[in-house]
């Protein structure tokens, strides 16, 4: 699972699709930034992990997905690096001891 994690987060760097995470969703979603009126717009490629792990859009090859090897899912995948890396009571910062 850990080397997907790596994998999923080293094949998304510089590439073509941007992962975005909506402000209403868990997990990011493979995009393009599109220049339109003078402005970026981040647009996914999808909007539905179900439908593009079930085969029912159709996408060009997203690098970061692809040779992904464990029984885990990409949105299964980010959901773990959010544990991982979410502050908890115990990371709070540094007090120092009472006297």
């Amino acid at each position: 699972m850990l080397e997907d994690l790596l994998l999923l987060c080293k094949q998304s760097i510089g590439t073509s699709f941007a992962f975005h995470r909506p402000a209403d969703s868990r997990v990011a979603y493979p995009g393009r930034y599109v220049h339109t009126s003078g402005q970026w717009t981040w647009e996914p490629l999808f909007d539905d992990w179900d439908d593009y792990l079930k085969g029912r859009v159709q996408v060009p090859p997203i690098p970061a997905l692809e040779g992904l090897r464990s029984e885990y899912t990409a949105p299964e995948l980010m959901q773990v690096l959010r544990l991982m890396v979410a502050p908890s009571p115990s990371r709070g910062r540094w007090r120092k001891p009472r006297e």
